[in-house]
């Protein structure tokens, strides 16, 4: 089981909330899901995948390590639900826009505790039945972004100014200054964190004591977003400068491109659990599956009207794709 994850991003001149998959100091079995519809199907990509679409408010969701809940964020109102998008339990108060209103949320691996931020900028540990149990040292900015290490030993979190390595417990360990790191990844040995940096328009990596390791960067303005490591951590997949969806191997070697040069950005990125196939999302709607070895596999519009798949991931079995547009604002 891979790293977990989630994000918000920030935009220029617009704040977007998109949440991905996360972990947030328990180690987390996290997802998103969408709905099912393919326009292409290929050999090799398992036939019974589908596709769940949580629609455009929706910035957010988390699976429940048993994969028949899911959290979701930005639902009316955030909450558990079932799979069948029934509410189970509400975590957040009925009246939109409110300073208690969830950012981003996650389970812990048992599924007993969920790890939220709130837009009051509140970092908080709920039971599974939406009971407060404890707060935790907030940036001084929101989250933008939080991973937590395969081992469940170290979490970490991006805000406007840093980055923060946290202990398992929630005790914090140092803040890196980073700037507008929107998006964080963990390696499965929990020896390297990915971020993505806006202000740079470049992925970064960092040695897990924060010292600074390598830098991707490209020769045209990056407006891709996403990024994430491989199960077996050899490999990172993240959105690249012309609107390209590229795949880096750690050890050195040369970058597979995906995709490159479509009209629209991409918004999303995640590995399969098994590490076989990428799938990626586009402001053009589209999901998009690939193979590792660069095949396009999937072409699919989910169900439902989504302008944007600005979320993307993968159930923990991987039966499941999840999506969502990203957030209303």
């Amino acid at each position: 089981m891979k790293t977990r994850k989630c994000r918000r991003s920030v935009t220029a001149g617009m704040s977007t909330s998109r949440f991905l998959a996360c972990s947030v100091l328990f180690t987390a079995a996290c997802t998103l899901a969408g709905a099912q519809q393919a326009s292409r199907t290929a050999a090799g990509l398992p036939q019974n995948i589908k596709v769940v679409n949580f629609g455009e408010c929706v910035s957010g969701a988390c699976f429940a390590p048993d994969g028949k809940r899911i959290l979701l964020v930005g639902a009316e109102p955030s909450g558990l639900y079932t799979l069948d998008k029934k509410l189970i339990v509400a975590l957040e108060p009925a009246q939109q826009g409110s300073s208690k209103a969830l950012s981003v949320a996650c389970f812990s691996p048992d599924g007993k505790l969920i790890v939220a931020e709130l837009r009051d900028k509140t970092l908080v540990v709920f039971s599974a039945t939406g009971q407060k149990i404890r707060e935790l040292t907030p940036h001084e900015s929101g989250v933008l972004g939080m991973a937590i290490s395969r081992d469940g030993q170290f979490m970490v979190t991006s805000a406007f100014k840093t980055m923060r390595l946290w202990k398992a417990g929630g005790e914090p360990i140092r803040d890196i200054p980073a700037y507008l790191v929107n998006d964080v990844a963990i390696s499965a040995n929990g020896s390297i964190v990915a971020g993505f940096s806006q202000d740079e328009h470049a992925v970064k990596l960092w040695n897990a004591d924060g010292t600074p390791l390598a830098t991707f960067t490209g020769n045209e303005k990056w407006s891709g977003d996403g990024i994430d490591f491989s199960p077996d951590g050899k490999l990172i997949v993240y959105g690249g400068p012309k609107n390209s969806v590229l795949i880096s191997p750690l050890a050195g070697g040369d970058t597979l491109t995906l995709l490159s040069g479509q009209a629209e950005p991409i918004s999303a990125v995640a590995f399969s659990p098994d590490g076989r196939y990428v799938a990626s999302g586009s402001d053009n709607g589209v999901l998009k599956v690939w193979s590792v070895q660069g095949e396009l596999l999937r072409e699919i519009k989910p169900e439902g009207k989504l302008s944007s798949v600005g979320v993307v991931a993968w159930s923990p079995d991987g039966a499941i794709i999840a999506t969502a547009g990203g957030g209303c604002w």
